[in-house]
Protein backbone atom coordinates (compact mmCIF):
# COMPACT_ATOMS: atom_id res chain seq x y z
CA UNK A 1 0.00 0.00 0.00
CA UNK A 2 2.01 2.90 -1.32
CA UNK A 3 0.92 6.34 -2.14
CA UNK A 4 -0.28 8.60 0.76
CA UNK A 5 -1.16 6.52 3.30
CA UNK A 6 2.05 4.98 3.01
CA UNK A 7 4.72 7.75 1.76
CA UNK A 8 8.30 5.94 2.10
CA UNK A 9 6.87 2.42 0.75
CA UNK A 10 7.53 1.06 4.11
CA UNK A 11 4.68 -1.35 3.94
CA UNK A 12 5.18 -3.00 0.40
CA UNK A 13 8.65 -3.93 1.23
CA UNK A 14 7.22 -5.46 4.48
CA UNK A 15 5.08 -7.17 2.10
CA UNK A 16 7.80 -8.20 0.05
CA UNK A 17 9.81 -9.42 3.42
CA UNK A 18 6.66 -11.00 4.28
CA UNK A 19 6.61 -13.11 0.87
CA UNK A 20 10.24 -14.35 0.48
CA UNK A 21 11.15 -15.11 4.39
CA UNK A 22 7.75 -15.55 5.93
CA UNK A 23 6.41 -13.85 9.19
CA UNK A 24 9.56 -15.44 11.31
CA UNK A 25 11.70 -12.26 9.98
CA UNK A 26 9.80 -9.39 11.69
CA UNK A 27 10.30 -8.51 15.42
CA UNK A 28 7.26 -8.09 17.37
CA UNK A 29 7.29 -4.37 17.41
CA UNK A 30 6.96 -4.95 13.29
CA UNK A 31 3.91 -6.85 13.66
CA UNK A 32 2.27 -4.21 15.66
CA UNK A 33 3.05 -1.60 13.75
CA UNK A 34 1.83 -3.38 10.47
CA UNK A 35 -1.28 -4.07 11.89
CA UNK A 36 -2.32 -0.80 13.37
CA UNK A 37 -1.19 0.64 9.86
CA UNK A 38 -4.62 -1.45 8.58
CA UNK A 39 -6.31 -0.70 11.44
CA UNK A 40 -5.53 3.33 11.23
CA UNK A 41 -5.64 3.45 7.83
CA UNK A 42 -2.80 5.71 7.95
CA UNK A 43 1.06 5.12 8.83
CA UNK A 44 1.21 4.96 12.69
CA UNK A 45 4.20 6.53 14.48
CA UNK A 46 6.40 3.84 15.25
CA UNK A 47 6.66 4.68 18.91
CA UNK A 48 3.00 3.47 19.26
CA UNK A 49 3.78 -0.17 18.19
CA UNK A 50 6.94 0.29 20.52
CA UNK A 51 5.12 1.15 23.54
CA UNK A 52 2.41 -0.85 23.42
CA UNK A 53 4.89 -3.92 23.22
CA UNK A 54 6.73 -2.15 26.92
CA UNK A 55 3.52 -1.99 28.40
CA UNK A 56 1.95 -4.91 27.55
CA UNK A 57 5.58 -7.19 27.29
CA UNK A 58 3.53 -10.42 25.82
CA UNK A 59 1.59 -10.82 22.72
CA UNK A 60 -1.19 -12.75 24.67
CA UNK A 61 -1.12 -9.82 26.88
CA UNK A 62 -2.17 -7.63 24.35
CA UNK A 63 -4.27 -9.82 23.17
CA UNK A 64 -6.63 -9.69 26.30
CA UNK A 65 -6.68 -6.01 26.24
CA UNK A 66 -9.91 -4.15 26.78
CA UNK A 67 -11.14 -1.42 24.31
CA UNK A 68 -10.13 1.23 27.17
CA UNK A 69 -6.91 -0.38 27.13
CA UNK A 70 -6.05 0.19 23.75
CA UNK A 71 -7.21 3.85 23.75
CA UNK A 72 -4.73 5.05 26.40
CA UNK A 73 -2.24 4.53 23.56
CA UNK A 74 -1.45 7.73 21.60
CA UNK A 75 -3.03 7.42 17.95
CA UNK A 76 -5.47 5.16 19.03
CA UNK A 77 -9.20 6.65 18.87
CA UNK A 78 -12.03 4.81 20.66
CA UNK A 79 -13.16 3.86 16.89
CA UNK A 80 -9.68 1.97 16.05
CA UNK A 81 -9.21 0.50 19.94
CA UNK A 82 -12.95 -1.47 19.06
CA UNK A 83 -11.49 -2.46 15.91
CA UNK A 84 -8.32 -3.87 17.38
CA UNK A 85 -10.46 -5.46 19.86
CA UNK A 86 -12.47 -7.16 17.68
CA UNK A 87 -9.41 -8.27 15.90
CA UNK A 88 -8.10 -9.70 18.97
CA UNK A 89 -10.99 -11.58 19.91
CA UNK A 90 -11.08 -13.07 16.68
CA UNK A 91 -7.66 -14.37 16.86
CA UNK A 92 -8.39 -15.92 20.31
CA UNK A 93 -10.77 -17.71 19.59
CA UNK A 94 -9.01 -18.87 16.76
CA UNK A 95 -6.30 -19.96 19.17
CA UNK A 96 -9.03 -21.35 21.62
CA UNK A 97 -10.04 -23.64 18.75
CA UNK A 98 -6.54 -24.83 18.24
CA UNK A 99 -5.87 -25.81 21.76
CA UNK A 100 -9.34 -27.91 21.99
CA UNK A 101 -8.52 -29.61 18.50
CA UNK A 102 -10.56 -32.75 17.36
CA UNK A 103 -8.50 -35.90 17.52
CA UNK A 104 -10.00 -38.44 14.99
CA UNK A 105 -7.28 -41.46 16.72
CA UNK A 106 -10.10 -44.30 15.80
CA UNK A 107 -13.04 -45.02 13.39
CA UNK A 108 -15.40 -44.72 16.43
CA UNK A 109 -14.58 -41.18 16.82
CA UNK A 110 -14.43 -40.05 13.61
CA UNK A 111 -17.99 -41.27 12.19
CA UNK A 112 -19.11 -39.35 15.57
CA UNK A 113 -17.45 -36.41 14.31
CA UNK A 114 -19.08 -36.87 11.23
CA UNK A 115 -22.30 -38.12 11.75
CA UNK A 116 -23.59 -34.40 12.44
CA UNK A 117 -22.02 -32.83 9.38
CA UNK A 118 -24.15 -35.61 7.52
CA UNK A 119 -27.33 -35.15 9.60
CA UNK A 120 -29.56 -32.82 7.44
CA UNK A 121 -28.28 -34.34 3.72
CA UNK A 122 -30.95 -35.09 1.60
CA UNK A 123 -28.40 -36.73 -1.08
CA UNK A 124 -25.13 -38.56 -1.02
CA UNK A 125 -22.30 -36.25 -0.33
CA UNK A 126 -18.63 -37.74 -0.58
CA UNK A 127 -16.69 -35.86 1.23
CA UNK A 128 -12.73 -35.59 2.35
CA UNK A 129 -11.00 -34.78 5.29
CA UNK A 130 -7.47 -33.65 6.09
CA UNK A 131 -5.98 -34.61 9.14
CA UNK A 132 -2.37 -33.49 10.60
CA UNK A 133 0.06 -36.16 11.42
CA UNK A 134 -1.44 -36.52 14.80
CA UNK A 135 -4.62 -37.31 13.54
CA UNK A 136 -6.22 -33.92 14.48
CA UNK A 137 -9.10 -32.63 11.94
CA UNK A 138 -7.80 -29.60 9.66
CA UNK A 139 -10.92 -29.23 7.12
CA UNK A 140 -13.44 -31.03 5.36
CA UNK A 141 -14.47 -30.75 1.83
CA UNK A 142 -17.15 -31.67 -0.13
CA UNK A 143 -16.21 -33.43 -3.32
CA UNK A 144 -19.24 -34.24 -5.20
CA UNK A 145 -23.41 -34.48 -3.68
CA UNK A 146 -25.44 -36.77 -5.73
CA UNK A 147 -28.80 -38.28 -5.73
CA UNK A 148 -30.66 -39.53 -2.90
CA UNK A 149 -29.05 -43.06 -3.70
CA UNK A 150 -25.54 -42.09 -5.25
CA UNK A 151 -22.70 -39.95 -5.40
CA UNK A 152 -19.01 -39.81 -7.98
CA UNK A 153 -15.66 -39.82 -6.15
CA UNK A 154 -12.96 -37.77 -7.90
CA UNK A 155 -9.46 -38.43 -6.35
CA UNK A 156 -8.02 -35.62 -8.10
CA UNK A 157 -10.12 -33.20 -6.15
CA UNK A 158 -8.92 -34.65 -2.94
CA UNK A 159 -5.28 -34.41 -3.97
CA UNK A 160 -5.91 -31.02 -4.84
CA UNK A 161 -7.26 -30.52 -1.29
CA UNK A 162 -4.58 -32.57 0.33
CA UNK A 163 -1.86 -30.05 -1.53
CA UNK A 164 -3.39 -26.70 -0.79
CA UNK A 165 -3.63 -27.74 3.16
CA UNK A 166 -0.12 -29.13 2.88
CA UNK A 167 -1.44 -32.94 4.70
CA UNK A 168 -0.72 -36.11 4.32
CA UNK A 169 -3.43 -37.92 5.99
CA UNK A 170 -6.84 -38.35 4.80
CA UNK A 171 -10.06 -39.73 5.46
CA UNK A 172 -12.65 -40.39 2.62
CA UNK A 173 -16.00 -40.36 3.58
CA UNK A 174 -20.06 -40.47 2.45
CA UNK A 175 -23.70 -41.15 3.59
CA UNK A 176 -26.76 -43.21 2.79
CA UNK A 177 -29.31 -40.75 3.76
CA UNK A 178 -31.99 -43.51 3.50
CA UNK A 179 -29.68 -46.78 3.78
CA UNK A 180 -28.23 -48.68 5.98
CA UNK A 181 -24.20 -48.08 5.71
CA UNK A 182 -23.39 -50.84 3.79
CA UNK A 183 -20.78 -50.42 1.36
CA UNK A 184 -21.54 -50.99 -2.48
CA UNK A 185 -19.70 -52.50 -5.12
CA UNK A 186 -18.87 -49.15 -6.37
CA UNK A 187 -18.08 -47.97 -2.48
CA UNK A 188 -14.91 -50.32 -2.43
CA UNK A 189 -14.05 -49.80 -6.02
CA UNK A 190 -13.91 -46.22 -4.85
CA UNK A 191 -11.46 -47.02 -1.99
CA UNK A 192 -9.42 -48.53 -3.95
CA UNK A 193 -8.98 -46.00 -6.39
CA UNK A 194 -8.13 -43.59 -4.02
CA UNK A 195 -5.19 -45.56 -2.26
CA UNK A 196 -3.68 -46.36 -5.31
CA UNK A 197 -4.10 -42.45 -6.35
CA UNK A 198 -2.42 -41.12 -2.84
CA UNK A 199 -0.31 -43.29 -2.08
CA UNK A 200 2.63 -42.39 -5.05
CA UNK A 201 1.95 -38.77 -3.48
CA UNK A 202 3.09 -39.93 -0.34
CA UNK A 203 -0.75 -39.69 1.26
CA UNK A 204 -2.13 -41.57 3.83
CA UNK A 205 -5.71 -42.61 3.33
CA UNK A 206 -6.49 -43.79 6.47
CA UNK A 207 -10.37 -45.26 6.39
CA UNK A 208 -13.53 -44.99 4.13
CA UNK A 209 -16.35 -44.67 6.49
CA UNK A 210 -20.00 -44.38 5.40
CA UNK A 211 -22.38 -43.07 7.75
CA UNK A 212 -26.07 -43.98 7.90
CA UNK A 213 -28.80 -43.17 10.05
CA UNK A 214 -28.98 -43.35 13.98
CA UNK A 215 -25.31 -43.14 14.86
CA UNK A 216 -24.85 -46.39 12.28
CA UNK A 217 -21.44 -46.38 10.38
CA UNK A 218 -19.47 -48.28 8.38
CA UNK A 219 -15.35 -48.37 8.68
CA UNK A 220 -13.65 -50.01 5.44
CA UNK A 221 -10.19 -50.18 8.26
CA UNK A 222 -11.98 -51.90 10.81
CA UNK A 223 -13.46 -54.11 8.42
CA UNK A 224 -10.11 -55.33 7.40
CA UNK A 225 -9.38 -53.32 3.90
CA UNK A 226 -6.41 -51.62 4.61
CA UNK A 227 -4.55 -54.42 7.19
CA UNK A 228 -2.37 -55.17 4.10
CA UNK A 229 -1.09 -51.83 4.76
CA UNK A 230 1.95 -51.61 7.45
CA UNK A 231 2.29 -47.87 8.04
CA UNK A 232 3.15 -46.97 11.69
CA UNK A 233 0.09 -44.13 11.92
CA UNK A 234 -2.69 -46.80 10.64
CA UNK A 235 -2.48 -48.68 13.16
CA UNK A 236 -2.36 -46.18 15.60
CA UNK A 237 -6.00 -45.45 13.92
CA UNK A 238 -7.01 -49.25 13.60
CA UNK A 239 -6.69 -49.16 17.43
CA UNK A 240 -7.40 -45.96 18.77
CA UNK A 241 -4.71 -46.22 21.30
CA UNK A 242 -3.76 -43.49 23.76
CA UNK A 243 -0.23 -42.65 22.57
CA UNK A 244 -1.65 -40.70 19.31
CA UNK A 245 0.34 -37.27 20.48
CA UNK A 246 -2.52 -34.76 22.04
CA UNK A 247 -5.18 -37.63 21.95
CA UNK A 248 -7.62 -37.37 25.36
CA UNK A 249 -8.20 -40.76 27.31
CA UNK A 250 -10.74 -42.96 25.27
CA UNK A 251 -14.47 -42.72 26.29
CA UNK A 252 -13.93 -38.72 27.52
CA UNK A 253 -15.03 -35.98 24.64
CA UNK A 254 -12.88 -34.07 23.05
Amino acid sequence: MSGAGDPEGRWERMKQRLKEYGPQIFFDEELIEGLLFHVLRRQPDRETAVSMKRHFIFLSRLLAASPAELEQFREISRKDAQSLYLAFLLCERAIAERRGKRILSSPARAAAFLAPIFRESPRETSMVVCLRDDLSFMSCHTLFEGTASETKNDPYRAIRCALEEDCGVMLLTHNHPFEPPVPSDSDIYTTGMFLDSLRPLGITLLDHIVIGGEGRYCSFAENGFFREEKEPIREVYWKGRKEVPGAPPQGSEN
